[in-house]
């Protein structure tokens, strides 16, 4: 009965001291789909895969897919900072989503910071807008 009753007090004590319970996801070694694209949103089925992009933490490696062609390359992570060297690509022609996956490859290498917020990644351009969002992959 007396933990019944202090429970109010705890909770209150936690949301005044600015304590989360909001699980935080990390951005390396999680994989990330691509929800949108320069602000407009991945239509299922518009490319031949989902367009997705994981980060290795060990080796500084991305790895992924723009939706056709398998992507590589290194990047650089310091703090909120975030720059992509150069990328290669397997070359396969696909039915649906090539011009797509060439704008996608052309955000990537302009992003210079990025956020988690909830599940999903945010990528950002030098100018502060929010070129690419990803969603994670799987629930943590």
């Amino acid at each position: 009965r007396a933990v019944l009753a202090s429970l109010p007090f705890v909770l209150l004590v936690q949301a005044c001291s600015g304590i989360s319970t909001k699980r935080v996801i990390p951005l390396e070694d999680i994989p990330w789909n691509l929800v949108s694209q320069d602000g407009v949103a991945i239509e299922p089925g518009s490319r031949s895969r989902a367009p997705e992009i994981l980060l290795s933490g060990r080796d500084k490696r991305l790895g992924g897919s723009g939706g056709c062609n398998r992507l590589m390359g290194s990047y650089e992570l310091d703090g909120d900072k975030l720059s992509f060297g150069p990328l290669v690509a397997t070359r396969m022609a696909c039915a649906a989503g090539m011009a797509e996956e060439a704008g996608f490859t052309t955000l990537l290498q302009g992003v210079v910071s990025w956020r988690v917020d909830g599940s999903q990644l945010v990528l950002f351009d030098g100018a502060g807008r929010a070129v690419l969002r990803f969603e994670a992959r799987k629930a943590l």
